[in-house]
């Protein structure tokens, strides 16, 4: 092979290889950049997404909280029936906020927790109807025939929805400390 040849296929082989180099190092230079911007959109959305799964474990929380007073202890009930207007009016209140949580907490997203919060939220609307029912019984004598039946399925609803919050609760964590990097 003459010099001239060689020089040829070496400035050739030079080039491919220069080439070929600047073609990773830019193929790297994009991938970095979107791990940067996808960790960057990560980490703006985790603040809201932070604040709305706690709004929705708190109202969970306070509406279960509000209606263990209704399911346990159905001797008081009969001497003084703790479901009063006042009472209902309040788990309706209550029953708005996990509503108004749920909402926000389906726009945040993912869907996993959207899944989660929407067993709560079917958990949450199932457990309040409890205190109507429970009023109309006391209203009508049918109380004691009925509350064995009624605190039952309300205690059955009562550790569900803790569950449920559990549940929600583990898969929060697990988007909020996903920074996109994986």
């Amino acid at each position: 092979m003459d010099a001239g040849l060689a020089a040829v296929l070496g400035a050739l082989a030079g080039g491919i290889g220069t080439t070929l180099a600047g073609m990773a190092a830019g193929w790297a230079s994009r991938e970095q950049a979107r791990i940067a911007a996808r960790a960057e959109h990560r980490r703006v959305r985790q603040g809201p997404r932070e604040n709305a799964y706690t709004a929705f474990i708190g109202a969970g929380s306070a509406l279960r909280d509000h209606a263990l007073p209704m399911f346990f202890g159905y001797e008081e009930i009969l001497d003084r029936p703790p479901i009063t207007e006042e009472f209902l009016r309040e788990a309706q209140l209550r029953l708005q906020a996990v509503v108004t949580a749920w909402l926000t907490v389906t726009l945040a997203g993912p869907r996993s927790v959207q899944r989660a919060a929407t067993d709560i939220y079917d958990c949450s609307k199932e457990l309040a109807a409890y205190g109507p029912a429970i009023y109309a019984m006391s209203q009508s004598g049918d109380l004691l025939e009925s509350v064995d039946r009624l605190q039952l399925e309300a205690h059955q609803l009562i550790v569900k929805l803790n569950d449920l919050l559990g549940v929600f609760t583990g898969l929060a964590q697990q988007v909020l400390d996903d920074d996109g990097t994986i």
